[in-house]
């Protein structure tokens, strides 16, 4: 179906009081539109459904004729709800991060995690887990 490229002013008339109250409905909730006949209530379902191309909104709503003249507007808005968190690094990742990301090879590696574990920032312990770290980071 070809929808219009603009609000144009026949879809304010058929949409222009109902867009607050179709916008301010929250997932599974409805509008019940009551219209004229069946070809006054399929203009306005027309209208909707070129109104939600426009504003890229056609994925959230779906429609359905009860009777020949009405209209249900259903929200089914199922997108996620965006989380953003951050995660934080372990131990062995804040270290290759900090001081291994300009080495080229293990060797490079193991020569900067020598000092690294003489002036105690990690244990001799953490070196394989480092060095399979790097290993995963250099791909």
């Amino acid at each position: 179906m070809t929808y219009a490229k603009r609000l144009t002013p026949e879809m304010r008339l058929y949409l222009g009081h109902l867009i607050p109250k179709i916008e301010a409905l929250k997932p599974s909730e409805s509008l019940l539109l009551r219209g004229n006949d069946d070809k006054h209530i399929n203009n306005v379902r027309n209208h909707f459904y070129a109104w939600c191309k426009l504003n890229d909104r056609k994925s959230l709503y779906k429609t359905y004729k009860e009777t020949p003249t009405t209209l249900r507007i259903v929200c089914t808005d199922t997108r996620p709800v965006e989380i953003i968190q951050d995660v934080p690094l372990s131990s062995i990742e804040e270290f290759v991060r900090d001081y291994l990301l300009d080495c080229e090879t293990e060797e490079e590696a193991r020569a900067k995690i020598a000092p690294a574990i003489e002036r105690g920032i990690i244990t001799e312990d953490d070196t394989l887990p480092i060095l399979l770290e790097f290993k995963r980071m250099l791909g």
